[in-house]
């Protein structure tokens, strides 16, 4: 899968990045509602979007704030693709 259609989805982990911006870099989990918790932006919709769209909207938001703000998302830990095996197998479950 290409990481430009890579869908951000809940409980996924992401690596924020604000070039030259300590502060605001961090990583966040995705909550189980979409949203991630930044500061200066409270709130922001990270599931159903690629990293690339997230980047965008952040990028957007802290214009805000900040003069032409540099921003990565890195999805550092995906935790919202599962697969269920069902059938004859030693032991079925979520993997």
């Amino acid at each position: 899968m290409e990481p430009s259609t890579y869908i951000i989805g809940p409980e996924d982990v992401l690596q924020i990045i604000v070039w030259r911006n300590e502060t605001l870099t961090r990583a966040v989990p995705v909550r189980p509602d979409g949203l991630i918790s930044l500061p200066l932006l409270h709130d922001v919709q990270a599931a159903g979007l690629t990293p690339h769209a997230l980047r965008d909207a952040l990028t957007k938001r802290l214009s805000e704030f900040m003069t032409d703000p540099e921003v990565s998302v890195i999805v550092t830990d995906v935790r919202s693709f599962k697969v269920s095996v069902m059938g004859e197998i030693a032991k079925a479950g979520a993997l």
